[in-house]
C-alpha cells in the first residue's frame, strides 16, 4: 500500500536562524541588558514557498510536528501530494497570523496550528479502521450565529463585498458573486435595475470597514469543479457535491433549461468560467465541507482507496430519480459508434462555437481599432456618419460625447477581450487566465457599461419630448401642359429624414402641407429644434421641384429631426413623375400595387375614389392581384 518514509518524504522547509541585533550597552544604563535577555532567536523556515520568521521555542515545537506528519502520510503512495496539501494548508494558517503589526509567528501560533490541524497521534489508532463518516452537521447548525458583517480584503476580487457578505453568512462567495451578477445582468431589461445594483455594491463598498485577518471556516463547503466527476469541466459534478443532490439531476435540469429558454447554457458557461478546480486532495474536501484536518485527510485518502457504501434513498427519491436514471441508461447503452459520433458532434460544436466568438471578438477589435485611428485623424472623417448622421454634427450635438464615446469604447474593448479569452479556452480546453482575473475584467466590464448607460441616460433626456409645426404651399395647376414632379439632389446629403406622400382630393390648385418635426428637452426646446429645418419647393411652369432633404441651420444640434410632406392633387389631373422622386416617395405606389419600376415615362391620375391609377401601363395581372390584397387589407386594418 505504501512506502517507508524516506529522507524524500520529510517536510520540505529550510531553517535559517538568526540572531536579534545585540546593542552596545551603556554603563549607566540596565535597559539594553533587560532587552538582550527577553528577545528571543528569530528562524526564517521556506513553508510551501513561503518565507516564514518564527520564534526559536515555536521551531522547536513545530518541527518534530512536521516530521511525525511526514512520517505518518509516508505509507500512502501520493504521498508528496498529501505532504505538499498539508503544507499549503499550513501556510495558509500562517498567513493569517502575519499582519503589519505582527510578522514574528510565535509559540501560541504553533500552538493554535495543532489546536486546529489535530495531531498524528490523535487518530493513529483509528487508521487502519474502516471509514465513517463522522456527523457533526446538527452540532454546526446549533452553534451556526450570523457574524458582524465587513468587507473581507484578504479574499477580495473586486473590493471584498461578496467575500465578506459570504463569511458573515457562512456560504461560499461566489453565490453571492453571481446574484450580484443577475442583478448587474438586469440592465438588460432597464438600466435603472444596473444603476440600483451598482449603486448598492458601491455604498457596501463604501460604508463596510475593511478586514484581511478573516479566519478560514473549516466547516463551510467550497464550490469548486470536479471534472474528475464531470462530463464537461466538471460543473455538474460540482454543483451535486455542494448540494448533495444526484449528478444525474442536476445535468437534466441544465439539458432543459437550456432548450426550454436558453439561460442554462450561459448559466454554465458562467460557472465554468469564474469556478476554480478541485485539483489537490484539501480542495476536495472543502468541496465536500469537511473541516481540514489531519483525520480528515486520512480519511479522504482512504475514501479514494476504499469506497464507502452509498447511504439509502428514500422512497419518494428514489421515484422522483427513477425517469431519470432510466434517460441516463438508455444513454449509456448507446452503441460505441453512436458515442463516437455524439462524442465528435460535441467536439465540433465546441470548436465551430470558439471560432465563432473569437470572430466576434476580433470584428469588435477592428470596429474599435477602426474608430480609434478616425479620432485620432489617421483616417478620412469627413464623409463618416453614423446611422446617416455626420460624425462632427453628432459630435457637437451629444453631451459629454467625449465621455460617453471613452466609455463605449472601454466597454467595446473589454467585451472583445472577454469574448477572446472564453473562445480560446472552449478552443484549446485549457483557462488561460485565473479566476481571479476574469472577476476583475467582469467587474471593470460592469463598471464600463454602467458609465456607459448614466451617459446614455443623460443623452436621452435631450430627447424626450417632440414639437412639431407645420406649413401649407399652394401651387397652380398647369394649363395645357402635363404636371411633372421631380426631386434635385440638395439639403442634407445622403439623410433619408424627408418624405412625401401623393393624394388625390376635390379642389383645382396643388396643395402641398409640411410637417416639420424634432426632438428636445421639453415641448418648447423640440419646437426651436424644429425650426432649425428649411426645405425648398419650387414651381417652374408645369414642373414642380422637390429637393432631395431639407438643410440644417448653422450650428443646428441634431434632434431627430424630420420632414413629411402630403401633396394633394386635383382628381383626373394627369401627371407624370420621374423616378428619382421615389427616394422620398412614401406610401403612394405600394398600396395601389404599383412599384418603382412603373414610375417612368408613365402617365397617372387619382380617380374621384382616391384611388391611383397609371394610364399608361400595361396590363399585368400580378399588379391587379396585388391591388385586391392591398383592398382586403384595408377592409380588416
Amino acid at each position: 500500500m505504501g512506502t517507508p518514509p524516506t529522507q524524500q518524504n520529510r517536510p520540505r522547509f529550510r531553517a535559517k536562524t538568526t540572531q536579534p541585533l545585540k546593542p552596545k550597552p551603556d554603563s549607566n544604563s540596565k535597559v539594553f541588558i533587560l532587552f538582550l535577555l527577553i528577545m528571543k532567536r528569530n528562524i526564517s523556515i521556506n513553508i510551501s514557498g513561503i518565507i516564514f520568521y518564527i520564534e526559536e521555542d515555536g521551531f522547536d515545537l513545530l518541527q518534530p510536528y512536521l516530521e511525525s506528519i511526514a512520517k505518518y502520510f509516508a505509507r500512502f503512495d501520493d504521498s508528496r501530494e498529501i505532504i505538499a496539501d498539508i503544507e499549503n494548508r499550513i501556510a495558509e494558517i500562517f498567513q493569517e497570523k502575519i499582519n503589519p503589526q505582527k510578522q514574528v509567528i510565535t509559540l501560541v501560533d504553533v500552538q493554535d496550528l495543532m489546536t486546529q490541524m489535530g495531531s498524528v497521534e490523535d487518530f493513529q489508532a483509528m487508521a487502519d479502521d474502516d471509514y465513517q463518516q463522522p456527523s457533526a452537521s446538527q452540532a454546526n447548525e446549533a452553534t451556526r450565529k450570523v457574524k458582524q458583517l465587513f468587507r473581507d480584503t484578504r479574499r477580495a476580487v473586486l473590493g471584498g463585498v461578496a467575500a465578506g457578505i459570504g463569511y458573515a453568512l457562512r456560504i461560499d462567495p461566489i453565490w453571492i458573486r453571481l446574484l450580484f451578477i443577475l442583478s448587474f445582468l438586469g440592465f438588460l431589461l432597464s438600466p435603472f435595475s444596473l444603476v440600483f445594483s451598482l449603486g448598492a455594491y458601491l455604498l457596501l463598498w463604501v460604508m463596510l470597514k475593511g478586514r484581511n485577518d478573516l479566519e478560514d471556516e473549516p466547516d463551510v463547503k467550497k464550490f469548486y469543479r470536479s471534472p474528475e466527476d464531470g462530463i464537461l469541466a466538471g460543473v455538474a459534478a460540482g454543483l451535486s457535491k455542494y448540494w448533495n443532490v444526484d449528478e444525474t439531476l442536476v445535468r437534466i435540469l441544465f439539458i432543459i433549461s437550456s432548450v426550454f429558454g436558453g439561460f442554462g447554457i450561459a448559466i454554465y458557461i458562467i460557472l465554468w468560467a469564474f469556478t476554480p478546480e478541485a485539483k489537490t486532495i484539501t480542495e476536495r474536501m472543502q468541496m465536500e465541507g469537511e473541516p481540514i484536518t489531519l483525520e480528515n485527510i486520512a480519511e479522504a485518502i482512504k475514501r479514494g482507496l476504499k469506497m464507502e457504501p452509498e447511504a439509502e434513498e428514500g422512497f419518494w427519491l428514489k421515484l422522483f430519480l427513477a425517469p431519470f436514471r432510466l434517460l441516463a441508461l438508455i444513454l449509456e447503452q448507446i452503441s460505441p459508434g453512436m458515442r463516437r459520433v455524439l462524442r465528435f458532434g460535441v467536439e465540433l460544436g465546441r470548436v465551430l462555437g470558439a471560432l465563432v466568438i473569437l470572430l466576434i471578438s476580433g470584428t469588435l477589435f477592428f470596429a474599435l481599432g477602426t474608430v480609434i485611428l478616425f479620432f485620432l485623424g489617421w483616417l478620412p472623417k469627413e464623409n463618416v456618419r453614423v446611422d446617416e448622421i455626420p460624425l462632427d454634427m453628432l459630435y457637437a450635438s451629444i453631451p459629454n460625447f467625449s465621455s460617453l464615446a471613452t466609455s463605449g469604447g472601454i466597454t467595446l474593448l473589454l467585451l472583445a477581450v472577454g469574448l477572446g479569452i472564453l473562445g480560446l479556452n472552449l478552443l484549446f480546453k485549457t483557462r488561460l487566465v485565473s479566476a481571479t482575473y476574469l472577476w476583475a475584467l467582469f467587474g471593470f466590464l460592469l463598471f464600463s457599461v454602467s458609465a456607459t448607460a448614466v451617459l446614455g441616460f443623460i443623452v436621452k433626456q435631450e430627447f424626450n419630448y417632440q414639437g412639431e409645426y407645420q406649413k401649407q404651399l399652394s401651387f397652380a395647376s398647369p394649363q395645357g401642359t402635363t404636371l411633372l414632379l421631380k426631386v434635385r439632389e440638395a439639403g442634407q446629403p445622403r439623410f433619408s429624414g424627408t418624405s412625401l406622400q401623393l393624394k388625390g382630393y376635390q379642389g383645382t390648385n396643388l396643395q402641398l402641407v409640411q410637417v416639420y418635426s424634432a426632438a428636445g428637452r421639453d415641448a418648447e426646446d423640440a419646437l426651436n429644434h424644429a425650426h432649425e429645418m428649411s426645405y425648398q419647393v419650387s414651381q417652374q411652369d408645369s414642373v414642380l421641384v422637390f429637393d432631395r432633404n431639407f438643410s440644417f441651420a448653422p450650428k443646428a444640434l441634431y434632434r431627430d429631426q424630420r420632414l413629411r410632406m402630403t401633396l394633394y392633387i386635383p382628381y383626373e389631373m394627369p401627371f407624370r413623375m420621374e423616378e428619382n422622386l421615389a427616394e422620398i416617395l412614401r406610401d403612394t405606389l405600394y398600396k395601389f400595387g404599383y412599384r418603382r419600376r412603373d414610375m417612368k415615362d408613365n402617365l397617372w391620375k387619382f380617380n374621384t375614389q382616391g384611388e391611383l391609377v397609371c394610364l399608361t401601363c400595361p396590363p399585368d395581372e400580378r399588379r391587379e392581384r396585388r391591388r385586391e390584397r392591398e383592398k382586403e387589407w384595408k377592409k380588416h386594418k
